[in-house]
């Protein structure tokens, strides 16, 4: 703890705990990879906005959680938003390690640019820098800002092409009699 790295290669249960989040994320990526390629589009795309909405979401999340417990209809709609973050963020987090392994992966071509082998790589990636100390931490609070970031912007993004855009009703003629 001292050392601000998540990782210690001397303490054997936070090996434990690093080996379950991997398979949660394992399964994540195997199971949801469309909503993870959209993250990872979305982080190729604009990165920093994926961050700053990350750092804007964490920011305002209790915010808006301590608004809604002020009302009676908040304490039921909570656990939702609650619920949501969380998925995003691990969704978001499975997507950050997609697209390390694809960028390492990007120069070799052929089977690294797989999603899985490239969630696989990116984990190595991000395992061997959570051992470093104060790197460690810094990327795991950069990782972790940054996948929900890119879950918030993907689902922003999704939102928006589903709204139907509004029909634009044409201008009368110049000239024209008004009624």
């Amino acid at each position: 703890v001292l050392e601000l790295r998540p990782l210690a290669p001397q303490v054997g249960w936070v090996w434990i705990v690093a080996a379950v989040f991997f398979v949660v994320y394992l399964l994540v990526a195997a199971s949801f990879p469309r909503p993870v390629q959209v993250c990872v589009d979305e982080l190729t795309r604009r990165p920093a906005t994926t961050f700053c909405l990350g750092l804007l979401t964490k920011l305002l999340v209790p915010v808006v959680l301590l608004l809604l417990a002020a009302t009676g209809i908040g304490l039921i709609v909570a656990p939702f938003l609650i619920a949501a973050v969380c998925f995003g963020a691990v969704i978001g987090k499975v997507a950050i390690l997609e697209w390390l392994g694809l960028r390492i992966g990007g120069r070799r071509g052929g089977v690294l640019q797989k999603p899985l082998v490239a969630f696989l790589i990116g984990s190595i990636l991000l395992t061997l820098l959570y051992m470093v100390p104060i790197l460690g931490l810094t990327a795991y609070a950069i990782t972790s800002v940054w996948g929900l970031g890119c879950a918030v912007t993907a689902g922003f993004s999704r939102l928006r092409r589903e709204i139907p855009d509004k029909p634009i009703t044409p201008a009368p003629p110049f000239g024209s009699p008004h009624a």
